[in-house]
């Protein structure tokens, strides 16, 4: 019973592979360059980047400030072309989840679109999330690991762009306009992805099994 249950947590040790950080910017030590593991940042679009400003209260570390972005699109202009490009690569890591904590001020664009590339060039969109309020925090969050080639790919980027709600762009807060002065503030831009190398392959699970299955068969002859 003791080689059955060793077994067992082996197997169960095997299936839980642990997610690592691939690329972190959390932008407290005032610039755009990466903080930790690997990326660049660039602006896009037109979106310009003014200067650092309070961070998102979900983080905890010294001096909490965020990457400051105005300049956007005139209303009705640039559908899904402004915003703030990261590219990161991803060799060696798959199973990606791309995280961020956004900021809109009141005039900003409600709705962001977030796009990733295979290639470095050309973009697909996961999807969108608009902003229920004006000035408040979000944390988003966007699942790549069905995407197939985002992983384990020197090419894999992903960028966060203002994007029109019925052929323009929506204000934040309800009762304000639209205007290219808006803000979006992004804090704790994150990619995470599990390494290869802790995958367990096909053939592990099943020498895994077998042996579970050994031992019980083994157990039970001795039981009976």
């Amino acid at each position: 019973m003791f080689r059955i249950t060793v077994l067992a947590a082996a197997l169960l040790a095997a299936g839980a592979a642990r997610a690592d950080n691939v690329a972190l910017w959390d932008f407290n030590d005032r610039n755009a360059v990466v903080d930790a593991g690997r990326g660049v940042l660039s602006l896009i679009g037109g979106a310009t980047h003014p200067g650092f400003n309070a961070g998102s209260p979900a983080d905890a570390g010294a001096g909490n400030v965020a990457f400051q972005t105005t300049g956007y699109p005139a209303q009705g202009t640039a559908d899904r072309s402004a915003g703030v490009r990261f590219d990161v690569s991803t060799v060696g890591y798959q199973d990606l989840i791309v995280s961020f904590d956004l900021r809109n001020s009141n005039t900003s664009s409600r709705s962001v679109a977030f796009q990733y590339t295979l290639d470095g060039s050309s973009f697909h969109e996961l999807g969108t999330v608009a902003a229920t309020a004006g000035d408040q925090w979000n944390s988003r969050s966007f699942d790549l690991s069905g995407v197939a080639g985002a992983g384990n790919n020197a090419n894999f980027g992903f960028r966060v762009v203002t994007a029109f709600e019925d052929g323009g762009y929506a204000a934040a807060r309800s009762t304000s306009n639209y205007g290219t002065t808006g803000t979006l503030r992004f804090d704790l831009v994150a990619v995470n992805g599990v390494a290869v190398s802790a995958v367990p392959e096909a053939s592990s699970y099943g020498m895994l099994l077998a042996g579970l299955g050994m031992s019980g068969l083994i157990v039970r002859r001795r039981m009976g």
